[in-house]
């Protein structure tokens, strides 16, 4: 008789472990279900799989064994999308004519939207949008609708020149003339705004500038050769002590992008105009 009931509490025991196998299961079985295969990246399936085999539920009297050729297929499929996922990047924005700029895994789209991908943890950052898993229709598909935000129609660069000269007069005089481009970026945001914004400030009357939109804007600028403002002072940049203050922005000089740190109005004379 107590064998018979320490059988039935052992197989209640059992019982009760596959309910909670099943329930916790289920959500993991709910990714693949909810999501075709086709469309997921390598990279999930593999974190899918790698869950399953090391999920509590596979320590305990319940198991499930993930198949090595299953999973060594999808870490291979994994790494080929990893090695070629630059190269189908800059053939979609060449198909799409969007100017592809900087250094893979740090690129620029149309002067602006910076892309940056982490190759071991397959973390992209691509302007304002983080994903996970990314592939170069990801990529594209998050380009898309920044990309039209970055220069309005009519954009006039003289006007953004004359304006990004008054914000930097704003920081004062100082014995060094040669401003951080960060401290330009952030005084440019305040002289944007309008007189309404100025006398109530709410979000309502909150101009945006995000920073790839005002990199975007100053290489314009500098691409279409409007160096000199109103005012008769030249827009010059200057190398960066560290890479993490400065600005990729087109450089007329060196007819190419690359890092700018410091930037300087000096006035001209009128003939070196």
């Amino acid at each position: 008789m107590s064998d018979k009931s320490e059988l039935l509490a052992n197989t209640k025991t059992f019982s009760e472990a596959v309910a909670t196998a099943h329930k916790k299961l289920s959500k993991s079985v709910k990714t693949i279900k909810d999501t075709p295969l086709e469309t997921m990246t390598p990279a999930l399936v593999v974190k899918w799989l790698e869950h399953l085999g090391s999920s509590k539920e596979n320590q305990g009297e319940l198991s499930i064994v993930v198949p090595d050729a299953l999973l060594l297929g999808w870490q291979h499929a994994e790494r080929q999308d990893v090695m070629t996922l630059e190269a189908d990047i800059r053939d979609a924005c060449a198909e799409r004519g969007w100017r592809l700029d900087g250094e893979w895994p740090d690129l620029y789209v149309e002067c602006g939207v910076h892309i940056a991908v982490d190759e071991k943890t397959q973390v992209g950052q691509v302007g304002t949008r983080k994903m996970r898993g990314v592939t170069w229709r990801d990529i594209i598909g998050a380009l898309e609708p920044q990309l039209g935000e970055l220069v309005p129609s009519g954009f006039d660069s003289l006007a953004f020149l004359n304006l990004l000269e008054r914000a930097y007069d704003s920081l004062g005089e100082h014995r060094e003339r040669q401003r951080p481009i960060r401290e330009v970026y952030e005084a440019t945001v305040i002289a944007s705004q309008s007189t309404l914004f100025r006398r109530n400030a709410t979000s309502a009357h909150f101009k945006e500038l995000s920073v790839d939109q005002f990199r975007a804007r100053m290489s314009r600028v500098m691409y279409e050769g409007q160096t000199v403002t109103g005012k008769g002072c030249e827009l010059r940049f200057f190398p960066p002590l560290d890479v993490a203050d400065a600005l990729f922005v087109y450089q007329p000089a060196e007819d190419r992008f690359g890092y700018v740190g410091r930037v300087e109005f000096v006035p001209i004379r009128r003939h070196d105009r």
